[in-house]
């Protein structure tokens, strides 16, 4: 009894498709697996990033054994230069197909950071379209992010970026952004605060000061975001950033100095905070107090002159004063 066997062509398949892509450091080598089958047995080919057709050398090395064609290739000396796609091609008389590994050089595992700081506060403003929060992390392999919202809720968007469509009150709270890589997790914090008009706090009392002293007003808001703060003198003068014009000094503190202080600098002091969310004013009333001049040190009270001695016509005065 004779038995035949009819082998019938097959084109190329490739069945080795677990390494699409793939990481290697610096220095170390990458091995890109290619197992085809097909009938007559497919003859294979690697491609470079630059469409070069690779043979072996001392940079390169491909293999071969078996039944199976299982053609590995194997890079040395790995360096940054090398990322990118590497193609297999498998082919024979009935056709060919293709294998892309996607190769990513790094260098020694970096534990993901944050260019920016770890905790950032921001306005929520209900009615606004929306809210984006960035997480831009940075480390070696690139690291997956991941949200935690206030609620719990954990989420992952595709870019690192999370959306707030329509935000409201609601959606206030602490958002974390956690970085995480096979070196290490960095972790960020968005506050979401409401935002509110600026609020005034302290005295407004009279303030009493003695001529020629120096005046300080302080000026103190509660708001969010920080409110800009202005500064308007009787005069009209209008002080709106720490600056110094002439006697009048705006410190970075937001307090208001005045030096030397005259008659004149009596009046109404208006101290003005706005942010987007309103304006608020603060109005001190200043009064200058002028005390009459008084001798403090002045000749003792008995004088002995001897005779032949000349007096000066001043001094005599001042005794006259004196004993009057």
């Amino acid at each position: 009894m004779t038995v035949s066997v009819k082998v019938v062509p097959d084109r190329p398949r490739i069945l080795s498709k677990e390494q699409m892509f793939m990481r290697g450091r610096i220095g170390e080598s990458a091995t890109m697996k290619c197992d085809a089958i097909g009938e007559p047995k497919p003859k294979i080919i690697w491609l470079s990033p630059g469409n070069y057709i690779i043979t072996s050398s001392n940079k390169y090395q491909v293999l071969a054994d078996g039944t199976l064609v299982i053609s590995n290739l194997e890079l040395r000396g790995l360096r940054r230069s090398d990322s990118g796609q590497y193609f297999c091609v498998a082919s024979n008389e009935m056709g060919e197909t293709k294998l892309t590994v996607e190769l990513e050089v790094i260098a020694t595992a970096e534990r993901p950071g944050f260019p920016l700081p770890h905790n950032m506060a921001s306005i929520l403003k209900p009615g606004s379209r929306e809210i984006i929060l960035d997480c831009l992390a940075h480390g070696k392999p690139a690291p997956q992010v991941t949200w935690l919202l206030p609620n719990g809720t954990q989420l992952a968007p595709e870019n690192g970026a999370l959306l707030i469509l329509n935000p409201t009150g609601t959606d206030a709270g602490t958002y974390r952004c956690l970085a995480k890589n096979i070196a290490g997790q960095a972790e960020k914090r968005y506050v979401l605060e409401p935002g509110r008009k600026p609020q005034p706090q302290g005295n407004t009392g009279l303030v009493r000061i003695s001529y020629g002293d120096t005046l300080n007003l302080h000026c103190s808001f509660e708001g969010w975001p920080q409110p800009s703060i202005s500064w308007i003198l009787p005069s009209g003068l209008v002080m709106d950033k720490p600056q110094v014009i002439g006697r009048a000094s705006f410190l970075a503190n937001s307090t208001l100095s005045l030096r030397e202080v005259a008659t004149f600098d009596r009046g109404t002091y208006t101290c003005k905070a706005s942010n987007e969310f309103g304006i608020s004013s603060l109005s001190i009333p200043v009064m200058v107090t002028v005390h009459p001049p008084h001798i403090t040190n002045g000749p003792p009270s008995i004088s002995r002159i001897k005779r032949g001695y000349p007096i000066y016509m001043k001094y005599i005065q001042m005794l006259l004063s004196i004993n009057l």
